[in-house]
């Protein structure tokens, strides 16, 4: 999940508008770098801004901020002198994937999946020092224990294992646990969801698993752990999504730190 600055505003509308984006800013930015009596520079301006030139200063810096964030995201890439590449490609539409914070409902939408959510458990619970130290939720914490089953065209290829504080989340229950949690969260609770902390790892099915996934002659799956937290810092969740190997992908953009 993206939180844009005002600045990132306009470039984070969508893939598809960045590079007109790029090429706007490409066009603004050679106008710093003209010549005296260069009148090139002036007509580009007019033409972007309309009449009058807007100060130059006053659009570049939230622009070039723009751009870093852009870079460093790895949707775009620096070329020769101020030129941009676009080197975002949109991905396969038939995974799920770990490189942001989406609900089940946004990722089977993405997916064009019709999704279906069967909540297998609910109840109300107190962390204990084992489950503080696998989730890092508080020792004494009262929770709610939400186990679901998510459907995609029909198959049982999710188990989803939540620990929400009840402090952070309250008046939870299983019909909004059916629906989507987080559009509660944020819709109707007003919480800012900002990162979560994720562990990927490959298990071998428990008895949970071959029990209510339909996994067919798969013996392995992949398990997603997170923490999750809010915009205060609080971590008010955590979560083992159970994967069925043939839906699941794993997507992150890397980009390479150089040491100085």
């Amino acid at each position: 999940m993206i939180h844009a600055r005002p600045e990132l505003a306009q470039l984070h509308q969508g893939f598809g508008s960045v590079l007109e984006q790029v090429k706007l800013i490409d066009a603004v930015a050679e106008t710093e770098d003209k010549s005296p009596g260069d009148d090139r520079g002036n007509e580009r301006c007019e033409n972007l801004c309309g009449d009058g030139c807007c100060p130059l200063q006053a659009v570049l810096v939230p622009l070039r901020r723009a751009l870093a964030r852009l870079i460093e995201q790895g949707y775009i890439q620096a070329g020769q002198g101020r030129r941009m590449r676009v080197i975002y490609q949109p991905t396969e539409q038939n995974e799920f994937m770990i490189g942001g914070i989406e609900s089940f409902r946004e990722a089977a939408a993405r997916n064009h999946f019709q999704a279906v959510t069967r909540v297998i458990h609910f109840a109300e619970g107190v962390v204990d020092e084992k489950t503080s130290q696998k989730t890092g939720l508080p020792l004494g914490s009262d929770i709610y224990d939400v186990r679901r089953i998510r459907y995609l065209d029909g198959k049982a290829l999710i188990l989803d294992i939540n620990l929400f504080l009840r402090e952070a989340v309250p008046n939870l229950t299983p019909e909004i646990a059916s629906r989507s949690i987080y559009d509660y969260i944020e819709n109707d609770l007003g919480m800012v969801i900002v990162t979560s902390r994720r562990r990927m790892t490959v298990e071998y099915a428990a008895d949970l698993d071959l029990h209510w996934l339909e996994m067919g002659d798969y013996n392995c799956l992949a398990v997603v752990s997170g923490r999750t937290y809010n915009a205060e810092g609080i971590q008010f969740e955590y979560t083992q999504s159970r994967h069925h190997p043939e839906y699941f992908c794993f997507e992150d953009t890397a980009v390479r730190r150089r040491s100085r």
